[in-house]
């Protein structure tokens, strides 16, 4: 009967790996789009972080989705 033959370190990469795809990637560091000013919110909306994303929000007096704002009232 054949066996593969790995280094200690390669099976626990392995484990690894299979385990955040099991869990959806839970414990790995999020990024914060919203402070690393790498979020595409429009000038007048507010960046709310969430895990693994960001939602873009309209300021108050202003209607849109988010990455597009315009005044009303």
């Amino acid at each position: 009967m054949g066996s593969a033959c790995f280094s200690r370190d390669v099976c626990l990469f392995i484990l690894l790996i299979n385990t955040c795809r099991v869990m959806g990637n839970v414990g790995l560091a999020d990024a914060d789009e919203c402070a690393e000013d790498s979020d595409d919110c429009h000038i007048d909306a507010l960046c709310q972080n969430t895990p693994k994303s960001y939602n873009c929000i309209c300021k108050p007096g202003y209607t849109g989705d988010g990455r597009q704002c315009e005044g009303c009232c």
